[in-house]
């Protein structure tokens, strides 16, 4: 059991603050002799004569935290032992200030030393409700711990580096930072929106980041030390990963792109958005089918990311051939490809009156998200069938054929069911892609 369970083994280092994974850290009170503030319940496990004590802000800094969003629920630690730490299984990002200073969303950050100074920092710009935005900035020497929903992206702050102002983690304090709106009343005074209608430009000085969860960014001092890795690795493909959670695109004027609507968490150069309203005939469709995906139009030239709440994303080049997929599970798509929604055949017995799907073809880039790491089956073209549950279904080949089948027994009426009463069976040539997580909110739509 032992040599099984090796590869999780705690990592020494000596060092005050160490990392063990990429969702946990160790912080060595001994080492330094100070304080350490940690988010409330963040705590996994600990060694030696440990103390957690309550931190209060006092009622000023209650005040200003609960007017700006910026309050942290805070415990104290103290004595000679060690701490290890982690929340919700998001990434972690210990970064050094050495004198310099960094600003981090409240919600981002999960722990730092006490040496720390902080104070919650005004962002001014027009067009925001409320009239701005906050964060905190933390300055000297210590070290600060920022978490992540997914892999983030570091980028170089330039003249045309922006963030979504609800997907940035954290940014040099010594970058300029401005508001960007891109509210027009010729695209919003009718039905459908963008989602992005106010961003942050970024001026001066290095690194920035955004996180794949749609709440994040990271920027420079010594950060860029431990946050190298996050860079964006150079163009090779009109789409491509960045890290497992974030999508790619190069963006060329003329060859547009469909975005699921709120989906872009940072973008380098000039892209516009428009929000692209459907018409009567396609929403009333979408009404009855319940198949619809809120999409904008994005132009211009540059480099776009895009996420979706820490999803995986697949990326895949459609060569001529066609795709089926649900529409919760639709990221972007070139624009020039043809789509639609259809109803999948064979099902009308299984559903009501079927259930129905989103159906892309072309030449040309699909990206879809998954909720984990999706494995995609050959369903080959044998007699045998392939059956998968509604909820886990990502995507499918179209051409393969498809039926419905019931478990369901008498004995589920009295809570003795097997919790798989339907299934989904696919036989053909052709691929079946599926997710580790059943979750049958907003999913497949049966309507009947």
């Amino acid at each position: 059991m032992a040599a099984a369970l090796e590869q999780y083994r705690e990592t020494p280092t000596g060092q005050r603050w160490t990392q063990q994974n990429r969702k946990m850290v160790r912080v060595d009170l001994g080492i330094g002799d100070q304080p350490v503030l940690a988010r409330q319940g963040s705590m996994v496990l600990y060694q030696g004569k440990v103390d957690f004590s309550y931190k209060g802000a006092g009622f000023a800094g209650r005040v200003v935290g609960n007017a700006t969003g910026q309050e942290m629920q805070l415990m104290r630690c103290t004595g000679k032992g060690q701490v290890f730490l982690a929340e919700d299984s998001t990434m972690l990002h210990p970064i050094e200030l050495q004198g310099d200073a960094v600003c981090v969303s409240a919600e981002n950050v999960l722990a730092f030393d006490e040496s720390l100074t902080y104070e919650v920092r005004r962002i001014e710009g027009h067009g925001i409700p409320g009239g701005a935005l906050f964060t905190m900035q933390f300055q000297g020497t210590g070290t600060i711990v920022v978490k992540t929903h997914g892999t983030p992206v570091v980028l170089p702050v330039t003249p045309t580096t922006f963030a979504d102002c609800n997907a940035v983690v954290a940014w040099s304090a010594a970058a300029q930072v401005v508001v960007s709106s891109q509210v027009r009343m010729r695209r919003n005074s009718y039905a459908g929106d963008t989602g992005e209608s106010v961003n942050l430009q970024f001026r001066e000085r290095p690194a920035t980041s955004s996180s794949s969860s749609r709440t994040r960014s990271e920027g420079e001092p010594d950060m860029n030390q431990p946050l190298a890795g996050y860079a964006p690795a150079p163009v090779t493909a009109r789409m491509e990963n960045h890290g497992n959670h974030m999508l790619k695109v190069a963006m060329q004027t003329g060859n547009d792109l469909l975005a699921r609507v709120g989906s872009m968490v940072a973008y380098e150069g000039f892209i516009q958005y428009e929000p692209n309203p459907p018409a009567v005939r396609q929403i009333a469709k979408d009404w009855l089918t319940g198949e619809g995906a809120p999409l904008m139009k994005c132009s211009g030239d540059g480099l776009l990311y895009l996420a979706d709440y820490g999803a995986n994303v697949v990326v895949i080049n459609l060569n001529g051939d066609g795709i089926s997929v649900n529409a919760t599970n639709l990221l972007a798509f070139d624009a020039h490809l043809s789509w639609g929604v259809e109803r999948v055949k064979g099902l009308a017995k299984f559903a009501g009156q079927g259930l129905w799907n989103t159906r892309i073809s072309g030449q040309g880039w699909v990206a879809l998200t998954s909720r984990g790491k999706p494995i995609v089956v050959d369903c080959g073209g044998g007699e045998d069938e392939t059956y998968v549950d509604p909820d886990a279904l990502v995507a499918w080949s179209p051409n393969l054929k498809v039926k419905g089948k019931r478990s369901f027994k008498a004995q589920s009426l009295i809570g003795r069911g097997s919790g798989e009463a339907y299934q989904m069976a696919f036989s053909g040539q052709g691929i079946v892609v599926v997710q580790p997580s059943e979750d049958s909110t907003d999913r497949l739509r049966v309507r009947g």
